[in-house]
């Protein structure tokens, strides 16, 4: 799908409706036949050069290809069983040299990815020379961030952020009369510090359960109230701890509380340090007695900051200090370092141990770590880890504990600022150098006087770069960052009805004076009143008659603004939509026109015919939709219009041309969806409506702030993942590289991200559904953990509970259909649990996905009646590990009756005993069905099955009859397996 574009100016109507509508119509219905027809598994890669700017080196992208992941999004949406990719390619690269970095991909293809660009890394093509960037929709951010202007005082409820609300948890502050809450300790002495970034609870995550310690590690500088020939770099900076649940931008409090920052360090970076450093810093810093010492670090996550803390107390110490970072390999319960090498740590060759607090340990785990301990060696806990038996040992070892309170307790503020005091010593010494080189794992708030919008809770948020999907902004009213012109004019493209009128209304509150609006009919009803009262406000408002998608029209329209306006023309907003709503395999050529013209040609037109006027705007707004990102069932030709303007916004920036992208969620009051019911659904599946108001807010923000992007809306991560078929199909799986981590414009490394996997230690989880199987079942006996779960009567009712427990718990989904499995024991579950959350799952998928035998039907049916013209055919799903031993006594009763016998074989089981046996039901059925496609297509067929059989079957029929409408006439099931006569 490569369409060429030299330049946005040279897009002509013709060409945008074969590139727009055309060729992705045909592309996508094409591929959709394709992968019906055919049974085995296909891959359809979509090929584009130069839609998507991967790294800051791409300075051109191509608007016409941006299409491409819109049409994988859809595909997803519609049919989550069908593999759809799209790759990008350079934009300059020369077709020899595409098909030659595409033939070193598809050598080793990424088949867990959705979208992919691929970049050269310089002139000489080859393998290593080849780099991939994958997009990714972040679902669970890795820091906490609160943005607001300096000049404003504002105050943040900590606890309100705890409970997750949707109010505004940035506020308004009088300084003078609320700034008593935030004093600590004696009253003399007291300083006033600019609040510039705060961490809440700081060290919560490291063992800390009690609720009611709200507190916040602060850092800023000093507020002067005396003239200071002080810049902004050289003003003192302090860090320091606050015991209130209420942050303010000015913390009073005694100079005995807080420590300095060392020069030249900006505070962020101090309060980073602090936070990932100072309990382990603590740990170590009084327990190396030798020159020779060996200490491990027993941890649950590898912070980089820690490393380099290791390396730093080494230099100064002059001790031999040697770090391993160890966490617990899953599958084998063994212990590996940071560079994922299996070590094996010798008897007696340790000094140092120290429990990381966030690690949860057993006796059982902890009894062969002990033993690595040399005779007088030091284990180091913390009070409030979750090894609770340091002193029940039969070794000679030295036992230090540290307490977490003595880092949040105000009562220990000197021993806290010593520590603290030394650690900013170390990281940032008094030569200059920094040595703060990597980044934290850290959650850290960072207020910056560049914008006014806070990100917390559970929604969408406005930022440059990356689009965090549980976020959510907030402002305080008078935050608005956007002050319309004065002397200036402003047009609303389909501003006659719905959002579009929404910001006209908003353009005059904020300060506009001439405001012109079009539509493709005159306002009517209410708007025309409010038309009237504004135009009665001295307010200068003219409705324009325009077609969006008519070039004539919009020349006509553009010139008499220009040639009649009192104003110089500054702004433009487009805001016209259609919908035509149809699945991609029914669109039709006119309804997709019906989309895309009015919303994608009418930008381009604005663009293009600007340009040829030689209109000079400071504003370039465009509204797009969160369909872009998640796609929609139905909405293929919505999608790829609003892709459309994201590209073009980004052609327009690269020219140096302003351009702003607003992608609001359903929009709940006004407009198509609200009409139509839409809100409601999206609501029930998750996706929230925000109101015009806070779409104007974002839009603000976004037009202060000069941000490329803005995103709003409110997303129920657990209730959309249930109710979205693309989640409950893929999460977790391949297949879904959209939805893994992190989702930007400019595309991320995939290498860069996987250090963020969730590690989830399988003894954890075993004992959460040991628990869960004691509680929901009334078992009051032991549990083994080699117990299958079948065994104590886990029905469908309470394995839809367990899988709903498991996302909200784990953030990983498995089906109620895989928890029914009778051969899945709760350790395989816990196996399967964190594998899944890691990723490490895909790999495996992988492997069986081309196992070159999955396509033979007679290796999954084998067929036990030599009948070559029977009228029925009866296929056998036995019970678990059993085959076709179960019903050879039924061969000759049915042969009588001229009625052919197959039974279902499945890895593991009788017949296919040397295979590897498989709990992924999904990958079963499908395997089955595409099988049964080959072998059955004359004949009447009824389906028997006995235990898991009897579940698989039905499986089967339900695939066969919704995919390929293919109906079984008879299913029985078997409560015992059958017995010969």
């Amino acid at each position: 799908m490569i369409d060429e574009c030299s330049s946005l100016n040279d897009i002509t109507k013709e060409t945008f409706i074969d590139s727009q509508v055309n060729k992705a119509i045909a592309c996508i219905q094409s591929t959709l036949i394709q992968s019906i027809e055919r049974t085995e598994n296909v891959f359809f890669w979509i090929v584009t050069k130069g839609a998507v700017l991967a790294r800051p080196s791409d300075k051109v992208i191509n608007p016409l290809m941006s299409k491409a992941l819109a049409l994988v999004l859809t595909c997803m949406n519609e049919h989550p069983d069908i593999f759809v990719a799209a790759i990008d390619l350079p934009h300059d690269l020369s077709p020899v040299d595409c098909a030659l970095c595409l033939s070193y991909f598809f050598d080793n293809p990424l088949l867990s990815e959705n979208c992919l660009a691929l970049r050269v890394r310089n002139d000489n093509i080859n393998e290593s020379n080849i780099e991939l960037y994958a997009l990714r929709l972040n679902t669970k951010p890795t820091a906490d961030l609160v943005f607001t202007k300096k000049s404003q005082d504002w105050m943040i409820n900590l606890d309100e952020i705890a409970q997750k609300s949707r109010g505004g948890f940035i506020r308004p502050w009088d300084r003078n009369k609320s700034l008593d809450h935030n004093v600590i300790g004696s009253t003399c002495s007291k300083q006033q510090i600019v609040v510039e970034a705060y961490i809440q609870q700081p060290y919560k995550s490291l063992g800390d359960t009690d609720q009611s310690k709200s507190g916040f590690l602060f850092a800023g500088q000093v507020l002067s109230v005396l003239p200071s020939s002080d810049t902004e770099e050289t003003k003192p900076a302090f860090v320091g701890f606050c015991r209130s649940h209420i942050v303010t931008s000015v913390v009073q409090t005694s100079m005995s509380n807080i420590v300095p920052v060392p020069l030249k360090v900006r505070p962020l970076d101090a309060l980073v340090t602090i936070a990932s450093c100072l309990p382990l810093y603590i740990a170590l810093n009084n327990t190396f007695q030798d020159s020779d010492h060996h200490v491990v670090l027993l941890t649950s996550g590898n912070d980089p900051l820690h490393v380099k803390l290791i390396e730093l107390l080494s230099n100064s110490t002059g001790c031999n200090i040697q770090l391993s970072v160890l966490n617990i390999d899953r599958k084998e319960e063994r212990y590996f370092n940071t560079d994922g090498v299996l070590s094996e740590l010798k008897s007696s060759s340790i000094d140092t141990l120290i429990i990381h607090p966030n690690v949860t340990i057993d006796d059982k785990k902890m009894t062969p770590l002990l033993e690595k301990l040399r005779f007088f060696g030091t284990l180091v806990t913390f009070c409030s880890g979750t090894w609770k038996h340091p002193l029940i040992l039969d070794q000679q070892i030295h036992v230090k504990t540290i307490d977490l309170e003595i880092l949040r307790s105000c009562d220990h503020h000197l021993f806290l600022n010593g520590s603290i005091t030394s650690l900013l010593q170390l990281f940032f010494p008094d030569n200059g150098d920094s040595y703060l080189m990597c980044p934290s794992s850290a959650k850290i708030a960072s207020i910056n006087d560049a914008s006014g919008v806070q990100l917390c809770g559970e929604s969408v948020v406005c930022t440059n770069h990356t689009i965090p999907i549980d976020v959510s902004y907030r402002f305080g009213d008078s935050m608005m960052a956007f002050e319309a012109e004065t002397f200036a004019s402003y047009l609303v493209v389909g501003g006659s009805k719905g959002l579009g009128f929404e910001i006209v209304r908003w353009l005059a509150n904020q300060g506009a004076q001439v405001v012109y609006f079009t539509g493709r009919s005159s306002p009517d009803g209410d708007i025309a009143e409010e038309v009237k009262r504004l135009q009665n406000a001295s307010y200068t408002l003219e409705f324009i008659k325009c077609d969006a998608s008519d070039e004539n029209q919009t020349t006509q329209m553009l010139a008499h603004i220009k040639d009649r306006s009192k104003y110089p023309l500054r702004g433009i907003f487009h805001c016209a939509a259609l919908f035509a709503d149809q699945r991609l395999q029914n669109a039709r050529r006119e309804d997709w026109c019906k989309v895309v013209l009015p919303k994608a040609y009418g930008a381009l037109l604005l663009h293009q015919i600007t340009q040829k006027l030689d209109i000079k705007l400071s504003q370039f707004v465009v509204f797009s939709s969160i369909v872009e990102f998640l796609g929609n069932d139905g909405q293929g030709g919505y999608c790829c219009a609003n892709a459309f303007l994201t590209s073009l916004c980004l052609a327009r920036r690269l020219e140096g041309l302003p351009a702003t992208v607003i992608a609001p969620g359903a929009v709940a009051s006004v407009g198509f969806a609200a009409r139509e019911g839409f809100v409601q659904l999206f609501e029930a599946r998750g996706m929230y409506g925000v109101n015009p108001a806070e779409v104007c807010k974002s839009l603000s923000w976004s037009l202060g702030t000069d941000a490329m992007f803005g995103l709003t809306g409110y997303l129920d991560k657990q209730l959309y993942v249930r109710a979205n078929p693309l989640f409950t199909h893929f999460i977790g799986k391949d297949h879904i590289s959209i939805y893994k981590k992190v989702f930007s414009r400019q595309l991320l490394e995939d290498l860069a991200l996987s250090s963020q996997n969730i590690n989830l230690i399988p003894s954890e989880v075993t004992d959460f559904f040991v628990q869960f199987v004691e509680n929901r079942l009334g078992v009051t006996e032991g549990i083994s953990s080699e117990t299958y779960l079948g065994f104590y009567g886990l029905d469908s009712a309470m394995s839809w509970e367990l899988s709903a427990l498991i996302m909200s718990r784990y953030n990983v989904a498995v089906s109620a259909v895989e928890l029914l499995n009778e051969s899945l024991k709760i350790s395989d579950l816990a196996i399967l649990v964190c594998d899944r959350a890691s990723g490490s799952e895909g790999n495996e998928r992988q492997r069986e996905n081309i196992d070159p035998f999955t396509s033979s039907g007679t290796l999954w049916l084998q067929e036990l009646s030599q009948l070559e013209n029977a009228n029925t055919d009866i296929v056998c799903f036995p019970c678990t590990g059993k085959g076709a031993s179960m019903f050879d006594h039924w061969v000759a009763i049915f042969a009588l009756e001229n009625v052919r016998l197959t039974v279902a074989q499945l890895p593991g089981w009788e017949g296919r005993r040397n295979e590897q046996p498989s709990h992924n039901l999904e990958y079963l059925v499908k395997e089955l069905s595409s099988c049964f496609l080959t072998k059955f297509r004359q004949n009447r067929v009824a389906f028997v099955g006995c235990g898991i059989g009897a579940l698989l079957a039905f499986e089967v029929a339900l695939k066969l009859q919704s995919q390929h409408g293919f109906h079984i006439c008879h299913m029985f099931v078997l409560v015992d397996p059958p017995r010969p006569p």
